[in-house]
């Protein structure tokens, strides 16, 4: 299992060699990730969607689900909720603590394990700790 939690255009903090790019993990990782008969997840705030793609940035998400994908993982959110990415009906993030900002930035890509059910914590109920909310998954051995 690989956490993320990516600082994309604000890792510069950390110095001039770090991107903070989802897409630099994946490609760093590859190897790490195992052959095509290992099991893996990663998980966690990628701080990225669909809705603020722009022509020709490598760190774009359609790209880095693109690579997930090549490398046999599955978004297991929009797999068992059948929904297109940039489109959720629930969100995971809710910018400066507003309930009319939110967005759909946190993620859990599986390989070779199938997701038995998968939940959103509520607002209400995790605002007072967090911006996010936490994305719950029980999964299984993919057969």
């Amino acid at each position: 299992m690989l956490g993320v939690w990516s600082f994309n255009h604000r890792a510069s903090k950390f110095g001039s060699d770090v991107s903070g790019n989802t897409i630099d993990a994946i490609n760093f990782y590859r190897d790490w990730f195992g052959g095509e008969n290992e099991r893996c997840i990663v998980a966690g705030d990628l701080n990225n969607s669909i809705i603020w793609d722009k022509t020709g940035n490598d760190n774009n998400f359609n790209n880095i689900n693109d690579h997930f994908v090549e490398l046999g993982f599955v978004s297991n959110y929009h797999s068992l909720k059948k929904e297109i990415f940039g489109k959720e009906s629930s969100a995971t993030f809710y910018h400066t603590k507003k309930e009319s900002k939110k967005y759909h930035i946190d993620y859990m890509y599986l390989k070779l394990l199938e997701t038995k059910s998968v939940e959103l914590g509520a607002f209400d109920g995790w605002i007072k700790l967090s911006d996010h909310v936490p994305l719950i998954t029980e999964v299984k051995p993919h057969l």
